[in-house]
């Protein structure tokens, strides 16, 4: 996290203060692509990459998830993070076109998907960080399930939000994949096959003090 100074009004540059961080420092390099959680006072907003120059980052409109340049939405975008005056008669609020001052930090939506596009025959596990290009990191799998389970241990094994729940109330992930053999194997000529499961703790949703 570190401290950013808006560059442009519309939140489309922002120029990161040297003092705190120097942009692809520590072997980290960031990309276009990249997402950078930006908060303060008034709010968060999520914001993708699209140029780096030295210690400035582009964040033009048009990006692949389409967050940049949004100022139609009523909440979540760089407008909401602006300082602002309210008009006492009327209650209509002003967007002045400054920032308080405010954080950046860096996320990573990590993506995983079954390739059968590159080689149909052998289908792969592909692994991709935001928008970055796809990296292979398992070969010939033939299932891969996602499944959701609840805060309150009702909700179990859900492929999606059932109606009544939210996101945030998502604390673990079950993951099933099976994979087989590349080629036909022994005088059978049939394929290997292995199957694996696991259970995955969200990472500060999953505890609770229930002695509050």
């Amino acid at each position: 996290m570190t401290r950013a100074s808006e560059d442009r009004a519309d939140g489309s540059s922002v120029a990161f203060d040297a003092a705190c961080v120097t942009i692809g420092s520590a072997g980290i390099p960031v990309n276009p692509g990249d997402l950078i959680m930006f908060s303060n006072a008034n709010g968060k907003a999520l914001q993708v990459v699209t140029s780096v120059s030295g210690q400035t980052l582009g964040f033009s409109s048009g990006d692949a998830f389409h967050l940049n340049g949004i100022t139609s939405a009523n909440g979540g975008t760089i407008k909401y993070l602006q300082n602002t005056t309210v008009n006492a008669s009327t209650g209509v609020v002003t967007y002045l076109g400054t920032y308080p001052q405010t954080s950046a930090t860096r996320i990573w939506m990590v993506s995983y998907w079954l390739d059968n596009v590159t080689d149909p025959i052998h289908i792969r596990l592909d692994r991709a960080v935001n928008f970055n290009a796809p990296q292979p990191v398992g070969e010939t799998l033939e299932n891969l399930q996602f499944t959701f389970n609840f805060n309150d241990g009702i909700a179990v094994n859900e492929l999606t939000v059932p109606t009544g729940y939210s996101e945030s109330q998502i604390r673990s992930v079950n993951l099933f994949m099976s994979t087989r053999s590349t080629s036909m194997l022994g005088q059978t000529k049939q394929y290997a096959r292995e199957n694996f499961q696991t259970q995955l703790s969200l990472r500060s949703m999953a505890y609770v003090n229930r002695y509050q």
